[in-house]
């Protein structure tokens, strides 16, 4: 009895632990052994007697991907339809059809590569989800990885003491610094129906039929694979369901640009003010000193982040009252929630009630974008959808101390001194998030804006009061404070 092809990781539905013992383990005795732990135990035969897909690609290292990919894929990340080659359909009833768009918005196929055929001590190694050759992304020719960032750094540093007095004197020093940093290649984004339904980036529905981005031939080979078995998602219900395919689509040609650049600008700045000084009285020595110290750090990060909303209107596109491309929600009657056309928004990123709905002022000012094909993204679709995200960390010390101290009496062991002091500190953090960053509008973690503030203030009192020293010393005793 077969129960599985490969080795599972749970029962088979409708196979039973009892079943698999005594098929893969005979003999063997189950009493005493509590229903979960029987079907542990057949879940490990099943994974002793069967090939893991990995140990299966090992062995068949000739293998044609598609059918690895229509059995093993995320589903919809390929279309697929029905295996008909008798000799591998019973184990893969399915064969992917990898489709891409090409630079006239039509479909092509698109070569995913051979599986590595190498040894087990071979750079060519077999292993799952991972293919030589193809027609995969190449991020050296888009340029979307850094090899140097750009920075620039300033400091000023100024020292300075003032003799007010034979017995005051001022000092002074302040420091600056100043850090920016800038990425020298455009940020990396892109929508894959493998992606997080939180992320805003999971594959973008193209309505076939509405769509006038779609073209003739795109939906001829639709309808011929449809007859081999290619079953289409609808979204709608009723009489408003609607064909779709998922489009999965790299963005470089929506975010790597000159004005869309990552980094952060920080700038400190730190000044000390003092007064010290001394003075004689009664016979006795006395010294004194106040100081005030002010630190500031502020940083700004900045990072283009895709807006959620904004992009899900612009890639929904129809045929507006003139024949002209349109963003769909230009022509409602009244705004929609996004996900109501796109239903892996419904769980994205976005802690402010309502944003789901777009504004008014969103849909007149949307942009369509093609995303069937290469390189269509326009000027004015990059600056309706990408926001220079942004966020602002401000800390700040104030710090105020002062000492006196000085001599009390003469001592036969020497001179009695004291000394007191006082610190008072006050430490102050704000976290500011930009717009998009606060409410999570866009494909980034929400931050919330934080702040805190730290109070200190502590005294202190040290007396020196010398009992031996000088010329009153006794046997085995230098001095004694």
């Amino acid at each position: 009895m077969p129960f599985s092809f490969f080795a599972p990781t749970a029962l088979p539905t409708g196979v039973t632990a009892a079943s698999v013992i005594a098929s893969l383990a005979p003999g063997v005795s189950t009493a005493g052994l509590t229903p979960a732990q029987q079907t542990a135990l057949a879940v490990n035969l099943l994974q002793r007697n069967r090939p893991t897909p990995f140990e299966f690609a090992q062995q068949n290292p000739n293998l044609d991907p598609l059918l690895f990919l229509a059995r093993f894929q995320p589903t919809g990340l390929y279309p697929t339809i029905v295996n008909t080659n008798p000799a591998t359909s019973a184990l893969f009833p399915r064969v992917a059809v990898p489709l891409r768009f090409d630079e006239n918005g039509n479909l092509s196929t698109f070569n995913v590569g051979s599986l590595n055929t190498g040894t087990t001590n071979s750079p060519n190694f077999p292993t799952i989800g991972s293919v030589i050759g193809g027609d995969g992304f190449n991020g050296e020719e888009f340029r979307t990885g850094n090899l140097l960032s750009g920075s620039d750094r300033g400091a000023l540093n100024l020292y300075t003491t003032f003799k007010l007095t034979n017995n005051i004197r001022y000092k002074t020093e302040t420091q600056y610094a100043e850090l920016r940093f800038r990425s020298n290649a455009g940020f990396q984004a892109n929508n894959s129906i493998g992606a997080s339904p939180v992320s805003g980036a999971g594959g973008i529905p193209i309505y076939i039929n509405q769509n006038p981005f779609v073209t003739a031939q795109t939906r001829t080979t639709l309808g011929t694979l449809q007859a081999q078995g290619l079953t289409l998602p609808t979204i709608g219900v009723g009489a408003a369901s609607q064909p779709v395919i998922y489009v999965n689509r790299l963005l470089d040609d929506l975010t790597n640009f000159q004005e869309f650049k990552s980094g952060n600008e920080v700038r400190n700045i730190r000044t000390v003010h003092a007064l010290e000084g001394d003075f004689n009285l009664f016979n006795r020595d006395f010294f004194w000193e106040t100081s005030f110290v002010y630190g500031r750090n502020r940083t700004v990060n900045y990072s283009p982040q895709i807006l959620d909303v904004e992009f899900a209107l612009a890639v929904d596109v129809v045929t507006g009252a003139n024949g002209q491309p349109v963003c769909r929600q230009q022509t409602l009657a009244s705004p929609e929630a996004i996900n109501v056309r796109n239903p892996f928004l419904a769980n994205i990123n976005i802690n402010t009630p309502g944003l789901l709905v777009p504004t008014q002022a969103q849909i007149d000012a949307c942009v369509p974008f093609n995303v069937l094909g290469p390189d269509t993204a326009t000027d004015a679709v990059r600056n309706y959808v990408i926001d220079q995200g942004d966020s602002r960390n401000l800390g700040q010390q104030f710090y105020a101390a002062g000492t006196f101290g000085g001599d009390v009496i003469q001592l036969p062991g020497g001179t009695a001194t004291f000394a007191t002091n006082f610190e008072w500190r006050r430490e102050t953090l704000e976290f500011t998030p930009g717009q998009s960053f606060g409410t999570g509008s866009a494909r980034n973690t929400t931050g919330q804006p934080s702040d805190g503030v730290l109070r200190f203030f502590e005294g202190s009192f040290e007396g020196l009061l010398p009992i031996f020293g000088e010329d009153f010393k006794l046997p085995l005793f230098k001095n004694l404070l």
